[in-house]
């Protein structure tokens, strides 16, 4: 322990519990003193007010400290609970895209969806959507729901097949 962080211990110490108690013995005293230097009492009071309010605004300063590093602890902890957020947030989005990105090229090469596939797709959009997505899933999804349904396409694969025939 530093001279000084121990000589800020004793200040604290004194402030604490010394003067309090000083001031309780003095005004004990006093009201033994003898009746004619109580005219005397109003100044003493005034005296004994005046520093014990001197060291109430230095215990509440050590308190205005304390709560200060309380704040200045708290909003470091909420910037590092954002970035954090933040960070999980990105995960998620790239999770969602990448499930996106997968249904739809399983999709795409079929040549088809079902209605699952549009349900999950849709869902999976919804949250990219919730989660501030980058426009991607968007753009894929036009493309997506363009796609014919399963029974479109084995309707054109029954034409196609007709007309190969002829």
């Amino acid at each position: 322990m530093s001279p000084l962080s121990y000589g800020k211990k004793i200040i604290e110490e004194i402030i604490d519990w010394a003067v309090p108690a000083i001031c309780a013995g003095a005004l004990l005293l006093f009201r033994q003193a003898p009746i004619d230097i109580s005219h005397y009492w109003p100044v003493v009071c005034a005296c004994v007010i005046g520093f014990c309010s001197l060291i109430v605004a230095i215990q509440n300063k050590r308190e205005i400290k304390k709560m200060r590093k309380w704040h200045e602890e708290n909003s470091r902890k909420n910037e590092e609970r954002k970035l954090i957020d933040d960070s999980i947030a990105k995960a998620f989005r790239a999770m969602l895209d990448d499930s996106m990105a997968t249904l739809y090229a399983q999709c795409v090469a079929k040549g088809y969806t079902t209605e699952d596939d549009r349900r999950r797709y849709n869902r999976l959009h919804s949250a990219y959507l919730g989660m501030n997505g980058n426009g991607e899933g968007t753009r894929r999804k036009v493309h997506f729901d363009a796609l014919p349904d399963e029974e479109e396409w084995k309707a054109h694969q029954a034409h196609m097949e007709l007309s190969l025939e002829d």
